[in-house]
């Protein structure tokens, strides 16, 4: 037999050419979609900040253009957000009656760990801004945090893009990226699918050189996680904004004076007529729902709920959020949720003097980090402020929405 025995075989590696295109132009494409996406999204931030999404809560990149707009206070919290109510902030501020609009972040269930890497996700694209942390005194008696029922919560708003921006970019510094890992290390369920970040966690809190250059040796291979997941945010808030043309219509300012005293009157005529008729001083059709957990859990102490306050997790995660703002280069405000008093006082015997407790640690904690905190302590005897243990009446987002117009206008006390 003559002739060249390899005449007519393809090239062996001739597959790769085309291969190599396509993975270009794939990320070519998907790198050109991060732009567009941030274009539009900064186009339609009057429509997009006072709404809650899933792209909100579990992406970066709207977070990022909300919080480089300079008439868009960012307030993050949980369910109390997302939860349809009477003079919401969000939809109450959202025709910039008075200058600015409020963009909410959070869905029920998240914890203040959720937040943290929300925020820290975001990074310095906070610098200069003014940044609401909403909190609710019930997070703070959860003091076991391994229960199945607040794993569960943490693992539902768990984002990975999110904890991946926090350890693997370029904001924090490894003191502070170590303190975070042993929180997000207490949950590792959400973890056993990333391999990268689960390992670059333990190599940061172990400490040691040795330990530390496997963090950095992690960390380039964790980039390209966070890079690739944010090209999967990219395209999802197009397909979003896609989808949805009213996020794409523009939201007009309505400049106008507000007068809180009458506001204040307008929610106790709306609202006082459907509460208080039950033990707790709660919503009816709630407790009328709730009624039997709640006559299950009666019989905490002043010992047994001061105790929680001190213990709680929480304060940990509360203070990394406050100490992050501030090396960001934000201006953070904590704002605690008023107390559901009748409930605690009246129908679970509590005094108003363990409060004393959450109310030291909460100042204690936000004032080390650098943060400023507003209460409602003078109205801790007030009823009618919550329609249940967590959710503001209308007459608690009155108290919630003039604080927040004070943070904004440079005017709270």
């Amino acid at each position: 037999m003559s002739g060249d025995p390899g005449r007519g075989r393809p090239p062996a590696f001739g597959h790769l050419g085309p291969a190599l295109i396509s993975v270009a132009l794939t990320v070519v494409c998907l790198v050109g979609a991060t732009g567009v996406a941030k274009r539009w999204s900064r186009a339609h931030l009057d429509a997009l900040g006072p709404i809650n999404l899933p792209q909100k809560n579990l992406g970066v990149l709207i977070q990022r253009e909300i919080a480089r707009a300079p008439a868009i206070i960012p307030v993050y919290g949980s369910s109390e957000l997302a939860r349809a109510s009477e003079f919401r902030a969000s939809e109450f501020f959202a025709k910039r009656t008075r200058g600015f609009a409020v963009s909410t972040v959070g869905e029920r269930g998240t914890t203040l760990l959720n937040t943290l890497q929300q925020i820290g996700a975001v990074g310095k694209a906070f610098a200069g801004r003014k940044v609401i942390i909403l909190v609710s005194p019930r997070d703070f008696l959860r003091v076991n945090e391994q229960s199945e029922a607040r794993r569960k919560e943490y693992a539902g708003n768990y984002s990975r893009l999110q904890a991946e921006s926090v350890i693997f970019g370029a904001d924090f510094d490894l003191a502070f990226k170590r303190r975070v890992a042993a929180r997000l290390l207490r949950f590792p369920e959400v973890l056993e699918d990333d391999p990268v970040l689960r390992f670059a966690l333990n190599r940061l809190v172990s400490g040691g050189l040795v330990q530390r250059a496997g963090y950095y040796l992690a960390a380039p291979f964790g980039r390209l996680q966070m890079e690739v997941s944010g090209w999967a945010d990219a395209v999802s808030v197009l397909e979003l904004l896609a989808r949805r043309p009213s996020l794409r219509q523009a939201v007009p300012a309505v400049p106008q004076p507000i007068d809180w005293g009458n506001l204040a009157d307008s929610a106790m005529r709306l609202y006082r007529p459907r509460a208080g008729h039950n033990p707790a001083g709660f919503e009816d059709a709630y407790w009328n729902d709730f009624d039997r957990h709640y006559l299950a859990i009666r019989g905490p102490t002043d010992s047994t709920v001061g105790a929680a306050l001190e213990r709680s997790p929480r304060w940990t995660d509360l203070g990394l959020i406050v100490e992050g703002l501030k090396n960001m280069g934000a201006t953070p405000l904590v704002l605690t949720l008023p107390l559901p008093s009748q409930y605690y006082f009246s129908y679970l015997g509590l005094s108003p003097s363990v409060w004393q407790i959450y109310y030291r640690r909460l100042r204690s904690t936000v004032g080390a980090a650098g943060g400023r905190v507003t209460t409602f302590e003078g109205n801790d005897l007030d009823p009618f402020l919550l329609r249940d243990e967590v959710h503001p009446s209308p007459e608690g987002w009155i108290l919630l929405d003039r604080a927040i117009d004070e943070f904004a206008h440079d005017t709270l006390h």
